[in-house]
């Protein structure tokens, strides 16, 4: 299945470097890039996911869809050996004689696990909408050890109005507008409160932070704004430079205006841009060094003089658009030992049992490594968990 944001485009990342498409959004090779997506070439990790299926489909392994797993079956001994799972008609029980491997993904899409763990009550995941933690509540019912559960992939998102998938709203990660010049990410008093540049897992934290006098998260609503220079230049969410700014984004002629439109504190945000503004002529951030790092710099544009990521905020109309806190994924679930096994409370392993990717504890706990970890890790605990399963079943 193809990303419904960039699906239809596709571009390898090194190519997007090349062609500075953070920066110049019509400055890729459009006839090879239509003919690409004409002739059935994908990317983001779906030719990963194709050949693998491909590879099931050669040795007669055929996924069955529309099939939730509900329940593990175990024997006398406590040993996982099988899996009861809904179907259009009914329940299926399925054996496995040399172990199940759960790779469910997390529970961003179910808001009783999501109180129940994260520390922000996140509304608009960006995942595929059935990722309801399944494989957690099924590890969990036979004592599974938990870890890493307050931590998520985390990514800042706006909403489009009316947008779905499969069903349920669809969100966009945020990646371009908040690197680039002429912008900056406020709360309701105007403040500014982390690089807007950096990598989106950690930059997102400090939507996290609680106000005790007021009792409400600190950073809660919050803005991404911009200015004319930016609209000139730059893809606006969904609008290249050129064409007209979609009507769910807010605008004003001024930045008084604009606050005021928003329920921002005026002189909060007043005050923040003027400060900003003269970083931009210093080409330093001194309040969250944005820019500072090459990571920042990857979706900055090169060409600003002193600094990729900074540009002032000075030419109206503004620009206004809701941005909030999400997941992309959670990164909480069962420990594993390095063989993929699920470990159990008190110690020991669930035997029979393994966990990839989102629906295992996250390898790298509450950080983010880079670009693919995910699809990365699931593929090397996969692996590991299948070639222990075999090996452990053919010598028992």
């Amino acid at each position: 299945r193809k990303n419904p944001v960039n699906g239809q485009m596709p571009i390898a990342i090194a190519e997007a470097i090349d062609w500075g498409v953070s920066y110049n959004p019509l400055g890729f090779d459009f006839k090879k890039v239509v003919k690409r997506a004409k002739d059935g070439v994908v990317h983001g990790g779906a030719s990963l996911i194709g050949k693998l299926l491909l590879a099931c489909l050669q040795r007669g392994i055929e996924p069955l869809t529309e099939t939730g797993g509900k329940d593990l079956v175990t024997d006398e001994t406590g040993r996982v050996i099988g899996v009861i799972a809904e179907t259009p008609d009914g329940l299926l029980r399925v054996r496995a004689d040399k172990g199940v491997v759960m790779a469910t993904g997390g529970f961003e899409w179910d808001d009783e696990l999501r109180k129940s763990f994260l520390p922000l009550h996140m509304k608009h995941p960006v995942s595929p909408p059935h990722n309801t933690g399944d494989g957690l509540r099924m590890a969990m019912k036979l004592g599974a050890e938990l870890g890493n559960m307050p931590e998520a992939w985390w990514t800042p998102c706006v909403v489009l109005p009316g947008e779905e998938y499969d069903g349920a709203p669809l969100h966009r990660s945020e990646f371009f507008v908040r690197c680039l010049p002429h912008s900056i990410i406020v709360n309701r008093h105007g403040k500014r409160f982390t690089n807007e540049a950096g990598n989106y897992n950690d930059m997102t934290k400090p939507w996290f932070d609680h106000d005790p006098a007021r009792y409400q998260q600190a950073n809660l609503p919050s803005w991404l704004i911009v200015d004319s220079q930016y609209a000139s230049k730059y893809i606006m969410v969904t609008a290249p430079p050129g064409y007209p700014v979609p009507d769910y984004i807010e605008r004003a002629d001024t930045m008084e205006a604009l606050a005021g439109k928003l329920g921002i504190d005026v002189a909060g945000l007043i005050e923040t841009v003027e400060r900003f503004n003269g970083f931009v002529a210093e080409g330093v951030d001194r309040d969250f060094l944005r820019g500072a790092s090459k990571y920042d710099q990857f979706y900055g544009d090169p060409r600003m003089e002193k600094n990729p990521n900074l540009g002032t905020l000075e030419k109206g109309p503004f620009y206004a658009v809701d941005i909030h806190a999400v997941a992309m994924g959670t990164k909480g679930g069962p420990k594993t030992t390095v063989h993929a096994e699920v470990k159990k409370v008190g110690g020991g392993v669930i035997p029979g049992l393994y966990a990839a990717g989102n629906a295992a504890a996250g390898l790298g706990g509450a950080g983010y490594a880079g670009a693919g970890i995910t699809i990365g890790t699931s593929m090397l605990m996969g692996w590991l968990a299948a070639r222990h399963a075999a090996r452990s079943r053919a010598s028992s």
